[in-house]
């Protein structure tokens, strides 16, 4: 729904890092291990290659890597949510603050927020919605 692919809330994980490399190293490969095993519903990775002066090739990538345990929402809940260019890895429970209605889960509920505040064009858009959620949450 809602043209993204959708996230459930509750526990699981998040995990951001950078390299310098294109390849995966071995201590990713653990740290993703680790984290799958927090949420075992949906686990994935969105690798974001950051270009260098034009023409060159990327001077570092972006891993994003997050799991779900799906406890609302329909259907089985996809991580990292993306929308578009936009990626967001979210590990908490929306109590409050974001609509969440009951054929979505937290984290699809609160990109479509997000990509809502961000297409107005101002930054302080998107800190007031994040700032309105109630609930833990935890995100990249």
């Amino acid at each position: 729904g809602g043209g993204g692919d959708g996230g459930g809330g509750g526990d699981g994980g998040v995990l951001a890092s950078t390299s310098a490399s294109t390849s995966e190293d071995s201590d990713s490969s653990a740290l993703l291990s680790s984290l799958s095993r927090r949420g075992p519903d949906a686990c994935g990775t969105v690798v974001v290659p950051l270009v260098g002066e034009e023409g060159c090739s990327p001077a570092c990538t972006i891993r994003l890597h997050s799991s779900v345990l799906h406890v609302r929402g329909l259907g089985t809940p996809t991580a990292p949510c993306r929308d578009g260019h936009n990626v967001l890895c979210y590990n908490g429970e929306v109590f409050g603050g974001v609509d969440v209605d009951e054929t979505k889960g937290d984290t699809q509920a609160l990109m479509e927020a997000l990509t809502e505040a961000a297409s107005g064009g101002a930054d302080d858009d998107v800190v007031r919605t994040m700032a309105r959620v109630r609930g833990p949450w935890a995100f990249v």
